[in-house]
């Protein structure tokens, strides 16, 4: 346990996200606090509402399909249209056997958080999963292929970011699937105001 006294504190910092923590750490200096607020201070002061931002680039896989849209799955009843990665972009996926690959508008890296929305390949119901981007960024960095939804039956395995067997690697904008039983609704960035 260090002791802090007031000879040797630099400047405190209050960060709104781990995101923004991350952003500006290497401008603090060895003396410098940092803390990150929690959760439920954000609840109590009523500022936890999320802003999603929609992350997957329909338009340019759809481009990039001939002018066809991926989202080839859908279901009348529940309004459901989903993407269920039969899809290639040879120009971006490696090759023309290669299906599947997500694009994303922009990095992942700029968002608080993840969420992973999908469904069966009927369209028929929804899972989600919430990942935290401190999490998500180290189990990309793992080796292994990486599952979007996480505790269900239900996959959607794309590549790793570290160099493996595996190639090719996803980026911060591009999943390459590894494989999959189910399909993508969205992937939405996740940002809390302040």
């Amino acid at each position: 346990m260090a002791i802090v006294s007031e000879k040797n504190v630099g400047k405190i910092h209050v960060f709104s996200s781990e995101t923004q923590y991350t952003n500006n750490k290497s401008k603090m200096s060895d003396n410098d606090i940092a803390m990150v607020k929690l959760n439920l201070i954000d609840q109590l002061k009523g500022n936890s509402s999320p802003v999603l931002t929609a992350l997957i680039d329909w338009d340019r896989m759809k481009t990039l399909n001939g002018g066809t849209d991926v989202r080839n799955y859908s279901d009348s009843t529940t309004g459901l249209k989903t993407y269920g990665g039969d899809s290639s972009f040879p120009d971006v996926s490696g090759g023309t056997s290669r299906k599947g690959t997500i694009l994303l508008k922009q990095s992942y890296l700029n968002f608080d958080k993840l969420l992973v929305i999908g469904s069966g390949d009927n369209a028929f119901y929804c899972i989600s999963t919430i990942w935290d981007i401190w999490d998500f960024k180290n189990t990309m960095n793992m080796g292994g292929a990486v599952n979007l939804f996480t505790g269900v039956e239900a996959h959607w395995y794309i590549r790793p970011h570290t160099p493996t067997g595996m190639a090719p690697l996803s980026t911060t904008t591009t999943f390459f699937i590894y494989d999959q039983n189910s399909s993508i609704v969205e992937i939405y960035g996740v940002t809390y105001t302040n």
